[in-house]
């Protein structure tokens, strides 16, 4: 059973005029163990849900990934903070 997922950012590159979509996988620092929970600066962290499968629980994710966005620097960030 798989407890982990990866994220990505995509995105049109716009060089030379084409709307290629790039993606690349987010960086995670070497230090951080596998299966760490996944927390925002600045956000209280909390305990994951243990109906994660759940009708709820995929649509409380679905509002999140909505508003997940990468800033400058590459960091995942929530959209308008």
């Amino acid at each position: 059973e798989s407890t982990a997922m990866f994220l990505a950012a995509a995105s049109s590159d716009g060089k030379d005029g084409s709307d290629e979509t790039v993606v690349e996988l987010l960086s995670i620092p070497s230090d951080v163990p596998d299966g760490e929970l996944l927390s925002f600066e600045g956000k209280e962290p909390c305990e994951p849900d243990g109906m994660l499968k759940s009708k709820g629980a995929i649509k409380a994710w679905e509002r999140v990934r909505a508003q997940l966005r990468t800033n400058d620097a590459g960091e995942a960030c929530l959209m308008n903070e």
